[in-house]
């Protein structure tokens, strides 16, 4: 109505947007990888342009199994595009250069009879590869419980992608090089710029390659050697995975902090909102803060009520626009709001939304002696806070 103005506060969409953009923009420059590591490998545009227009034709296939399995177009099943593209694009990579290989092995063949016999070659590999690939992602779909929700996207994605793509390599590839490539021309000399240096690059590739079968040819004849280092590589992966820090989900910046605020018992809600005031001063004095909006009486973590509880949401300037991350931020607040006469923790939104109130873990302490005596269980609360205190991977804690 006339009069009235309005500001949204906290916007899970903002973050959102940003976040597949981003992901959108990986896969476009995997894309681009792609298509520049296969014609240097392949050395021939002709050859590279077969591999190149796999992939969409996988990848749009891979939207049909999305929609067949009612999938939405979201971070998991993007993020799962991204890493398909690699592997996609593996398929149409084998059958064309085996048909490369077999044109140069024997010149007096026609396209289309060198893809005949490649074909009967490699057919059965390519569809036991796919098979091997689709059995690591399939069992993944019937995972249980949050891990399985997140998880079963991904994987659907990833084996339709892959099952696609061997379909296309059976079928759309073969046409394609029939179509495209030619046969190599007998006494034809390499001479523009790009042909050198795909000629040096092969050159390279080929000592590289000699070097690195004469060091195989040293191990293999050593079986203890072999097997040692094997055994070091396992226990030297199962000692980083045990230092390695764990979690569900990894935290992330997404320019939005929650102040939580909590004035002396029996304060009224005037005091509460007073303080309330101060901490937006304070905040605007900040230049990667955009805005604070403040609620006196209510606090959004346990979504409790009451006139000494209060809650600010802090949102940050965009990305792009600031020095400082989420976490810098809410260090400085938590360095000039200490005195401010109650007790402010920050912080950041889940990283699901909806999975939890904040970022970080929670948990329940339960009293199991059905005693009655609430300041014993209060002093042995506040003895565990101590302690969760003492621990410097924690911060922001709150009960």
């Amino acid at each position: 109505p006339p009069g009235v103005d309005y500001q949204v506060s906290y916007d899970v969409s903002t973050f959102l947007d940003a976040s597949i953009e981003q992901v959108l923009h990986t896969l476009r420059d995997a894309f681009i990888l792609v298509a520049l590591v296969v014609f240097l490998f392949l050395g021939d545009w002709r050859s590279t342009l077969i591999p190149i227009l796999a992939v969409p034709v996988s990848l749009i296939g891979a939207f049909f199994v999305m929609q067949l399995f009612g999938l939405s177009i979201n971070l998991i099943t993007l993020f799962a595009l991204v890493l398909a593209i690699g592997i996609v694009v593996d398929n149409a990579i084998v059958v064309v250069e085996a048909v490369h290989a077999k044109m140069h092995d024997k010149p007096d063949l026609t396209p289309y009879h060198a893809v005949k016999e490649v074909m009967g070659e490699i057919g059965g590999a390519i569809i036991a590869i796919t098979l091997v690939m689709v059995s690591v992602f399939i069992p993944i779909s019937f995972m249980t419980g949050p891990v399985g929700v997140f998880y079963r996207q991904f994987s659907i994605t990833m084996a339709g992608s892959i099952v696609i793509s061997a379909v296309v390599a059976l079928t759309l590839t073969p046409v394609l090089c029939a179509m495209l490539m030619k046969p190599p021309k007998a006494g034809h000399v390499r001479r523009s710029i790009m042909d050198r240096a795909i000629d040096a690059f092969n050159r390279w590739f080929e000592r590289l390659t000699g070097r690195y079968v004469a060091i195989l040819d040293r191990i293999a004849a050593r079986r203890l050697l072999t097997f040692g280092s094997l055994i070091a590589f396992c226990a030297g992966i199962y000692l980083t995975g045990r230092v390695l820090p764990q979690g569900f989900i990894p935290s992330e910046d997404q320019g939005t902090i929650y102040a939580i605020i909590q004035t002396p018992p029996g304060s009224t809600l005037e005091t509460t909102n007073q303080v309330a005031r101060q901490l937006q001063e304070i905040c605007e004095e900040i230049p990667e803060v955009e805005s604070v909006s403040s609620l006196a009486g209510y606090e959004i973590m346990t979504e409790g009520r009451g006139s000494n509880a209060g809650t600010c949401l802090i949102n940050l300037t965009p990305w792009h626009d600031r020095e400082k991350d989420v976490i810098e931020v809410m260090e400085e607040l938590e360095e000039r709001t200490h005195d401010l006469g109650a007790v402010i923790e920050y912080f950041e939104p889940p990283a699901v939304p909806g999975f939890g109130s904040s970022a970080g873990f929670s948990l329940r302490m339960i009293d199991k002696t059905n005693g009655t005596d609430y300041h014993e269980f209060e002093r042995i609360n506040d003895g565990f806070m101590e302690a969760l205190r003492a621990r410097p991977e924690l911060t922001g804690l709150f009960t």
